[in-house]
């Protein structure tokens, strides 16, 4: 048996994907805010903006260096 087309079926199936995608990349965009906040709140506490400085956060050191975190 051959298989129909249904073109509303693969429109709703689109619009679903195309949804997901969409909130998908709010969510990833809203956490990328919360953290350029929370380096932000780091850099402040410590006075020190450069991370070349002895004094720079630690923790903001060891995100840099893993791979896929900090690139913009």
């Amino acid at each position: 048996m051959r298989h129909q087309h249904h073109p509303e079926r693969a429109n709703a199936v689109a619009r679903r994907d195309v949804s997901w995608i969409a909130a998908l990349i709010s969510n990833l965009d809203r956490r990328a805010q919360l953290l350029d906040q929370d380096i932000a709140a780091e850099e402040e506490c410590a006075g020190v903006l450069e991370a070349s400085h002895p004094a720079y956060p630690a923790i903001l050191l060891r995100a840099c260096s893993m791979p896929g975190i900090m690139e913009g």
